[in-house]
């Protein structure tokens, strides 16, 4: 059986007081979040910003403790093999408005070269952050040695030169913003503006060097500190407060309000839990979820073989194998099958988030398409792999307000919705895999819910009908207005 989160009873009064108040905020756009803050102080590349996208350290990547840009701990890096591998993805799909940024130094001695502090390049001018030996297009040799990043084309020419830094610690930022078409690279207290050309990569961010086996082996030499990235453009006063307050200063801009966790999906009982196949849809999902970690045994990329899929626990949702028990062998379904599977329907707390892990094929959600139609109406070619979050706005009339999928890699990354802006209405999630091509399969785990308003109570169950009475009222003003 699944296991159930239970809401907790509590006291009335000045929680339920408090919790109203929560209630009503919900209808205010959500806060853009800190996902990431990696300050190394405890020797490992645990993630403090309250999401746990805790990071893996490998090769020769190691942890001081002391003597960081802020005086505490850091990470070395010895330019052969060393990386941390996070499971942020920073596609521009995924966080249109993207802010990744640290601090760097470079012994002196190092010779010039292309490296990589943070980035997921896997050889398309990516979102990177580092040191460049290329495209400045205003001198020879070592004036074109500089602090940049790339553009999606390119580094970023005519930034900070790396001669006269050595030794010291440099501030880097990169500030992305699709929809303006504009991205910022500090270095220090400079910044130098471009128009960037946003490509997709199949890999999440790394720090200290270019993904795992992907492309060029572009890995650092010598310090890095004080990791950091929000899903959000942000501002050039937060980026000099950042600059000059370090890692307290990228906590208070973000504060993470408390998560209580409502419910899990993890798959662990060994069935589909609460989900459901969708009749007429496909076979994909008859024999789900999949036992034990396949990812990494099959001919799968490189990056499987050396992070593992990224499966939590013994079980998950993947429908190109075929393995629905621990006696069966490793086998495949292959990626012809396709298939639906949808939760049964849930209202939404005040505060609602939700996490989930992803991997296998990046066949994303056309807003265009029809949820209502099982299976919607899709061309065989251009159909989805993804996990839906689906809210109700009639009867049996439903949309999609967020959807994630995986990057063409069977490494599972983790994405992070929003939800509370929604509060009080009725949603299902769903797991799509209508693809019978090339990745035409997703790998699902460990999908979470939870809700920032603290202690749930059964306040919040009355509460909730004065949302949903909220939200109605507020469409019919919407139409009458409209009208």
């Amino acid at each position: 059986m699944r296991r159930f989160k239970k809401i907790r009873t509590l006291r009335r009064g000045a929680k339920c007081a408090a919790l109203a108040a929560a209630i009503w905020a919900a209808e205010t756009p959500a806060q853009a979040d800190l996902l990431g803050l990696y300050t190394f102080d405890d020797g490992t590349a645990s993630d403090s910003s309250g999401f746990a996208n805790h990071g893996d350290v490998f090769g020769g990547a190691s942890a001081v403790p002391f003597g960081g840009s802020d005086g505490l701990g850091y990470m070395n890096f010895d330019g052969v093999n060393g990386v941390i591998h996070t499971p942020l993805d920073i596609n521009a799909d995924t966080n249109p408005r993207f802010t990744m940024g640290a601090w760097a130094r470079i012994p002196s001695g190092t010779a010039a070269a292309n490296r990589q502090i943070l980035a997921h390049d896997d050889g398309g001018w990516d979102r990177a952050l580092g040191t460049d030996t290329r495209g400045n297009a205003d001198g020879a040799g070592d004036v074109n040695y500089r602090w940049t990043g790339f553009t999606g084309n390119g580094p970023l020419g005519n930034t900070t030169p790396v001669a006269g830094t050595e030794d010291t610690w440099v501030f880097m930022a990169a500030v992305y913003d699709v929809p303006a078409g504009q991205m910022q690279i500090h270095v220090d207290n400079n910044v130098f503006t471009s128009t960037p050309v946003h490509g997709a990569s199949g890999w999440n961010l790394f720090v200290g060097g270019n993904p795992l086996g992907a492309c060029c082996a572009e890995y650092w030499v010598g310090d890095i500190d004080n990791v950091f990235a929000f899903n959000e453009a942000l501002s050039g006063a937060e980026i000099d407060a950042i600059r000059t307050g370090g890692p307290a200063a990228i906590a208070a801009l973000r504060p993470q309000a408390p998560r209580v966790l409502i419910d899990t999906w993890d798959f662990e009982g060994g069935d589909l839990g609460a989900f459901s196949v969708v009749p007429g849809t496909g076979t994909a999902f008859d024999q789900q979820p999949v036992y034990g970690d396949n990812l990494a045994g099959r001919s799968a990329p490189r990056s499987a073989a050396l992070l593992g899929g990224g499966i939590q626990g013994d079980w998950f949702v993947g429908t190109y194998d075929l393995r629905p028990t621990s006696g069966d062998p490793v086998g495949t379904q292959g990626d012809g099958v396709t298939g639906i599977v949808e939760s049964t329907s849930f209202v939404l707390l005040p505060g609602a988030q939700f996490d989930a892990s992803i991997g296998g094929g990046r066949h994303g959600w056309d807003p265009t398409w029809d949820p209502d139609s099982n299976p919607p109406p899709i061309a065989a070619g251009n159909s989805p792999t993804t996990l839906n979050l689906e809210r109700q706005v009639g009867p049996d009339d439903w949309e999609v307000i967020f959807s994630a999928t995986g990057k063409n890699n069977e490494v599972t990354n983790w994405v992070h919705w929003d939800a509370s802006g929604y509060a009080g209405e009725t949603v299902r999630l769903r797991i799509y895999d209508l693809h019978s091509g090339g990745w035409g399969h997703i790998n699902v785990d460990d999908i979470n819910y939870y809700s920032t308003i603290p202690e749930p109570s059964t306040c919040v169950l009355a509460g909730i009908a004065g949302v949903a009475l909220a939200v109605v009222a507020r469409r019919r003003r919407k139409s009458a207005a409209e009208g």
